[in-house]
Formats: structure tokens, sequence, C-alpha cells
């Protein structure tokens, strides 16, 4: 492939060039057609400005008197265009990055940059990227998240939480941290549900990417603790949400809070005082 070199707008009213018409008493349009082959010269030789064409040369390709195109060689010479058998400016004119070589070295080392930056995405989206079982727990836990990760005010609680949660996991990176505030909005204890199973299940290890993971592991672990000990307040009865009961209850005043599973049959409701009983007659 052919070397190239910059020729830079302005060239054909350069005052250099016309003070070289002038000394050498030529056309400027020799002058100019001189510089350009010796730039040329200077490209073809790629040696730091340095040219091997001659003022003989030179004559001979242009056509022109062998004096004339010497006087303008000694011209250049006179005003500082050139320096014995160099472009004096050409290392401030033209560019290393113009040659095929560097251009292709810096093209391998951009490609090898891209690949190198994806690479790290690639591995970024992989340890963001759920397991299967993860996704499976994940989907069973979708429509309660969206709720509590809804934007509201900090919580100096909950991002206390969150740094003794993250300390337990290992990892600072388990996305949003709104499946365990869940839990403890649900009355989750922090020290006695929560962080045990997180330690127990690390996420150092890469087998954990969010919060979400852990969720249904608490949750079963919850649901294995009773509900509460008669010894607390009046017997209670569990009653399914939507069935007839629930709505006699609702409707006689009693306001269930956030529903629960019943332990034994996973249906969601709440528990409701227990109805008194009433004497059988003698």
């Amino acid at each position: 492939m052919s070397r190239w070199y910059r020729a830079y707008a302005g060239t054909v009213k350069d005052d250099k060039l016309a003070e070289v018409a002038v000394i050498a008493a030529c056309s400027r349009s020799v002058a100019i057609a001189v510089w350009h082959a010796l730039l040329e010269s200077a490209a073809e030789t790629d040696a730091g400005g340095r040219f091997e064409t001659t003022p003989r040369r030179v004559a001979a390709a242009l056509c022109e008197p062998a004096g004339t195109i010497a006087a303008t060689f000694a011209a250049m010479a006179e005003i500082g265009m050139i320096t014995g058998d160099a472009v004096s400016a050409w290392k401030t004119r033209q560019y290393e990055s113009d040659k095929s070589t560097e251009r292709s070295r810096r093209h391998r080392e951009a490609k090898l940059g891209q690949a190198k930056r994806n690479g790290e995405a690639a591995l970024q989206q992989r340890c963001a990227t759920p397991s299967e079982s993860e996704a499976e727990a994940d989907s069973q836990d979708d429509s309660a998240g969206a709720a509590s990760s809804a934007p509201r005010a900090p919580d100096l609680d909950l991002i206390e939480a969150e740094r003794r949660c993250a300390e337990a996991a290992g990892s600072e990176r388990l996305g949003s941290f709104a499946p365990i505030a869940e839990l403890l909005h649900r009355q989750a204890d922090l020290e006695r549900d929560i962080l045990p199973v997180i330690r127990a299940r690390p996420a150092s290890g890469g087998r954990v990417s969010s919060w979400k993971f852990y969720g249904p592991i608490i949750r079963e672990a919850l649901l294995k603790r009773a509900p509460a000990p008669a010894s607390q307040g009046p017997p209670k009865v569990f009653v399914v949400k939507g069935t007839a009961e629930w709505r006699e209850r609702v409707a006689a005043g009693h306001k269930p809070g956030m529903t629960t599973q019943d332990p034994r049959t996973k249906a969601e409701g709440w528990y409701f005082p227990a109805p008194e009983k009433k004497d059988k007659a003698a």
C-alpha cells in the first residue's frame, strides 16, 4: 500500500512558497510542485522527514529545466523549509499515527480494550443474573416485593438492618433490600429469623446475587414457628381469606392485619379472635 502524507489547506497561497518563487526566479506553480515532490519523497522514505530525491530527478519528473529546480531547492534551504536532505517541519506537521503500522497497532489496542470491557460487562451481567432456582423463588415473591420497593423516606432502622445483613452475607451488591425489609415489616426478627439464615448461606461464594434469594428460606423458617402461645391474649382462630366466615367477621367490625399463611394448609388468611363459647342450657 502506498504511503501518504498530510497536505494542509493554504499551501497554494503560502507566503514562503511565494518567496521561494521570487528567489529562484520561477513560477509559483513550479515552487508548489517542487515542494510536494519533496513531501512525497519524504513520505516514501519514511525516515522522519528525510527525502532521497534530487533536483535532477524532480526536474525530470516535472519536465522543468534542471537549473530552475536546483535554484528552487536552494531557495527552500535558504528560508528554512528544508535542512540538508530533510523537510525541516516534518515531525510537527506529519503524525506517527498516519503510518499504517501505527494505525494497525492502535487498532489492535482498541480492539483489545473493547474486548476487555465487553468481558467485564458480561461478567457483571452473569453475576447480576440469578440462577434458575433463585429465579423460581423470585417469581413467588415479585408481587409482594413490588409494593415494598416503592420509593419512601429513608428509615434509619432499615439502613442499620441492611448494613448488618450485608455484613452477614459478605456482600454489599445484592440489589434492592426490599425483600428483607418486607419480612421485617411482617414482624420477622432480625437476630432470630433473618441473620442466621443469611450467615448460613453467604453471598461471598458467588452463589447468591440478590436479597430475594433469602426470602423463601426465611418465610419457611417463620412458618415453622408457632403463631402465638395461648398465654398471649385471648385465643384466636385462623380464617381463610375470601370465605363466608371471613366476610362475616370483617362485616362485624374485625379488621384483619397483613395476611399470613396457615402453617399446615398454607392457605392465606388471618388469626381472628376465637368466638366466645356459650353455656348450654340446663
